[in-house]
This record gives C-alpha cells, structure tokens and sequence, in this order.
C-alpha cells in the first residue's frame, strides 16, 4: 500500500479509498509481484475530518434495527450535509462490526463495510477488538490472523496519509488474545479476549514511517482505544506502562501532535 502524499488522493470504489491491493501469493525475492496505484491530483490544504467509533453494526433483529437506523441516521445525514462538497474525509476509528454477531447473525466486516457505500466522502479505517474474527483460534500471531477479515476488505490496520499540511496516522492498538474455549457453546469461538497495545512490528513502522515526516509537520493520530484518560494522563487501565511509552516517545521531537 502507499502513503497518500499531500496534495493527491486515490480512486474511490464505494467509498473506500483505494489505496493498497493483497498480494496472491508469499512474496520474496523470487516471486515478487507488481501493483500500480492512481494518484490525483488535488488541492486539500483545506479539509475537514469527520471522525467516527463504535458503531457496532451487526444485522441485529431488535429495535432498533441498526442497520436501518444506521441508514437512516448517518448515512442520509452524511449525504444531505456533504454531497457536492471536496476535501470531507471520515476516519473510523474501529468497532466497526460486532464480533459476537458475525456467526449467530451472519454479518461481519464485509456486510458492515457495504453499509457506506453511499457516503459522499471518503471511509478511511483501522480496527477495533469487535472488529477481530472471533473463531480465530488462539496462540502465535493470532492478533495478525484474526485480523485478515478486516485486511482483506479495508486494508492495513496500520496506515499513514497526507492531507494538506497534516500527517494523519491510524493505527490497531489492539492486542487480540481470543482464549478458548468461551462460554458461548460454540467450540469454535473464543474469548474474544484482548489487551491493548502495540505489536514491535507496528512500532517499527510508526518509527520508520516518523522518519520521512518533517518534524514541524501537524500530526493526527488515531486508534481504538484512547491512549490518555481524558485529564490527559496515561490510560493505565488498558496499557502497560513501558509499551505506551514506547510508543508516545516516538513522537516526542515533533512540534503538534493529537492523539
């Protein structure tokens, strides 16, 4: 995937921004694969970001019906506000699913991300926990397995782009652990337990993503779980100590950064 340079967006399909592809095969120096990405040219000095969370649309059959209300609600909202205008963007910060419902109800992240297909903007995203395949079975690397739904229909979990004058980041803070067995009945389902944190390969990426960026440069980061009590002290109900820090000190020299 690319980093959107400012002054540039991509093709937009119901949407989503199209900028990353999946590979069709493990890629090494011998089996290597070539993806074009379209860049257009435009002026988005000026913009405005939407941000939204939680929305948790899952097909539920009890008033209110999500989906409907979610329809009816944002979705026509969003188009009678933005339709006709540039530079409007949204950030979805996760939980854009319902993990619990994507069997029972048969709904996950691909029906969840076909119910803005008519937003007049935009839909950039990473993950939230609910957003995690929950018959995911645990041990090594189930953080980055049970993400491959969400992978597969939105992209990285982890992304950077420009707009205008600022550096947007939106990063997976959440650690899945999915113990088994859980308490459902289902024997293919887990816990759907989690921590929150970030893996060493996303901090490695933030870090060498950091690098290109000039240390002036307003910088937006965004995630699922807040990394700060709203006193602005650190979130020691969800974090360890030493991964938070390890983290916020990457942005330590830059002169204006929202978390």
């Amino acid at each position: 995937y690319l980093v959107l340079p400012s002054g540039y967006e991509v093709p937009v399909s119901a949407a989503l921004p199209k900028f990353w592809a999946m590979t069709t095969t493990e890629l090494n120096f011998e089996n290597q694969e070539q993806h074009n990405f379209e860049l257009i040219k435009k002026d988005n000095t000026n913009h405005r970001v939407l941000v939204v969370t939680d929305i948790h649309l899952a097909n539920r059959d009890k008033y209110p019906l999500d989906l409907t209300q979610f329809d009816q609600g944002f979705i026509s909202e969003a188009i009678n506000e933005y339709t006709g205008q540039s530079n409007v963007y949204c950030l979805n910060l996760g939980d854009f699913a319902w993990d619990a419902y994507w069997y029972t109800r048969n709904f996950d992240i691909t029906d969840a991300a076909a119910q803005v297909a008519r937003l007049p903007f935009q839909y950039w995203s990473t993950m939230g926990n609910h957003d995690n395949d929950g018959r995911t079975t645990a041990g090594d690397d189930v953080d980055l397995r049970a993400s491959a739904p969400f992978r597969k229909t939105l992209g990285p979990t982890h992304i950077a782009f420009n707009l205008g004058k600022v550096h947007y980041i939106l990063i997976d803070d959440i650690l899945y652990r999915n113990t088994f067995p859980s308490s459902t009945g289902d024997p293919l389902l887990g816990q759907r337990d989690y921590s929150c944190g970030f893996r060493t390969d996303m901090i490695e990426w933030v870090k060498q993503n950091l690098s290109y960026v000039d240390k002036k440069t307003p910088i937006v980061v965004g995630m699922h779980s807040p990394l700060c009590y709203w006193t602005g002290s650190y979130n020691s109900g969800e974090f360890t100590y030493d991964n938070w820090k390890a983290f916020v000190d990457l942005f330590k020299d830059f002169e204006e950064v929202q978390f």
